[in-house]
């Protein structure tokens, strides 16, 4: 496993949360973090999308003038929400992601709120990953990332 792994932040709109910036600068990083999420989707879908995720993304552009344009950033961060689902959705078929993302939550197990529960699934995982089984993986994932702080 790759421990230089690194994730991207799950979410993001965290960074625009957590400081009090005003209405415009909230605005204006809202479209930052769209524009920047179209382009990543763009090259996810571009190397690696499937059929339905090249539907999804091309009716988000189709409605990128009602919502990109609108003072409201709740609007610009649900199609920015779901260009990162989409991102998600093929990273998690790509075993090298999912390997080096699992290493990663390996490596923080110390911080997670359940030592137990993050030791049985890290052990589940770490069969997973050597019976190549993608699916479970990700499952695996899910739950410890649930256990971080």
């Amino acid at each position: 496993m790759n421990s230089n792994f690194n994730i991207y932040t799950l979410n993001v709109f965290d960074k625009r949360t957590c400081t009090n910036l005003t209405g415009s600068a909230q605005l204006i990083k809202a479209k930052e973090d769209y524009q920047y999420m179209r382009s990543t989707a763009a090259r996810f879908i571009r190397e690696s999308g499937n059929e339905r995720e090249r539907i999804i993304y091309t009716e988000i552009l189709d409605r990128e003038h009602s919502f990109f344009n609108s003072a409201d950033t709740q609007k610009i961060d649900i199609e920015t929400y779901r260009l990162e689902e989409i991102r998600l959705d093929i990273l998690n078929r790509i075993p090298e992601y999912l390997a080096g993302a699992f290493d990663v939550l390996i490596c923080n197990q110390d911080s997670m709120t359940n030592q137990f529960q993050a030791m049985r699934l890290i052990k589940n995982g770490r069969q997973y990953l050597k019976q190549n089984a993608w699916a479970e993986l990700v499952q695996v994932i899910r739950r410890l990332t649930a256990l971080l702080p």
